[in-house]
């Protein structure tokens, strides 16, 4: 699964978890 995420500035430790799920986070 990839997640796009636009434009959501100091979103990074909300994505973390997804990080460690395994997606593909492209920022």
């Amino acid at each position: 699964m990839k997640v796009l995420v636009l434009n959501l500035s100091g979103q990074e430790e909300a994505l973390a978890p997804l990080k460690e799920a395994g997606h593909e986070v492209v920022l």
